[in-house]
């Protein structure tokens, strides 16, 4: 996947998040994955990724943003 498909895949990411569709956002994990925080696997399956999703969705106020996305090697944007 090229950088730039990549962003557009964070970016739509961002969208599903801001309107607290879980179903979208729960669409782009893998049912294996797991999800690391500076090295440790914090949520070891799919579903306690949603778990925890559910609950910062819970709040209606919840949203993230994107601020920049920095280049990286072999960059193609």
């Amino acid at each position: 996947m090229s950088s730039a498909q990549h962003k557009k895949v964070i970016e739509s990411h961002i969208v599903a998040v801001c309107a607290h569709n879980i179903d979208e956002v729960m669409s782009y994990y893998d049912p294996n994955c797991e999800v690391s925080l500076d090295g440790p696997v914090v949520m070891r399956s799919k579903d306690e990724i949603k778990k925890k999703t559910e609950k910062w969705l819970s709040d209606p106020n919840y949203k993230i943003e994107i601020v920049d996305f920095l280049p990286v090697e072999g960059d193609d944007r």
